[in-house]
């Protein structure tokens, strides 16, 4: 699957130059979007913490959305794919349509976050999309680090809280790095660090570990009393 998103991502290069008429940028100041719209509805009450709380309004309704969807039948037998292809093959489901259609609803979400990061930046620009699928990769690994639960509404809810928590360590490093001598180029570097600290604690039980080495040997003299 990683190598496939891979692939897509190199293939998607030239599919947006076509796009965007053969332009590695493009301009949006003057084009009429979602965050230009709300600002001339609401020109006295639009300002940064605005556009915070609209995201993180649509971002809720997109949540429950999902949630909706993967508690019914096909969000289900899609959910089962994943996890159990033989299960859903025996009850005489298509894998292949299944696949198809969660292929195309996580293409469809893609496309609507690079959408609306576009609008909000005031420009699309060809190279946005490079590194997105390690980044969207240690995100994931965060969020699976801050809630184990396997239920529907806990995993979109971390999905959400790992892209967030990813983001703002970049922000963190980007902003302080330079008092240990870091700079720009040495956001992937920490891309990295970050997704291998998460695969070593997701295949160990760091506190589990940490319990059973800090244990102290019971006193003899205790004992023996």
């Amino acid at each position: 699957d990683l190598l496939a998103g891979i692939l897509m991502m190199t293939m998607l290069y030239s599919v947006n130059l076509r796009i965007m008429s053969n332009k590695a940028n493009v301009s949006l100041l003057r084009v009429q979007t979602v965050f230009s719209s709300l600002k001339d509805i609401f020109p006295a009450a639009w300002g940064d913490w605005s556009v915070v709380i609209f995201m993180t309004v649509f971002v809720v309704i997109l949540m429950l959305l999902l949630n909706l969807f993967f508690i019914t039948d096909f969000g289900l037998t899609m959910g089962a794919l994943g996890s159990n292809p033989q299960m859903v093959i025996s009850q005489g489901v298509d894998p292949r349509f299944v696949r198809g259609a969660g292929i195309c609803l996580g293409d469809g979400l893609a496309a609507l976050s690079g959408a609306m990061f576009a609008m909000r930046a005031g420009f699309a620009d060809v190279g946005s999309g490079t590194g997105v699928v390690v980044s969207g990769l240690a995100s994931l690994m965060l969020g699976e680090f801050i809630i184990k639960s396997n239920k529907i509404h806990w995993q979109t809810l971390r999905v959400i809280l790992g892209s967030i928590l990813y983001r703002t360590l970049m922000l963190i490093a980007r902003r302080y790095g330079y008092t240990i001598g870091m700079n720009s180029n040495d956001l992937k570097l920490i891309t990295g660090i970050l997704i291998i600290i998460c695969l070593i604690i997701s295949k160990t039980d760091v506190v589990a570990y940490f319990k059973e080495h800090m244990k102290r040997p019971p006193v003899e003299g205790a004992v023996n009393a």
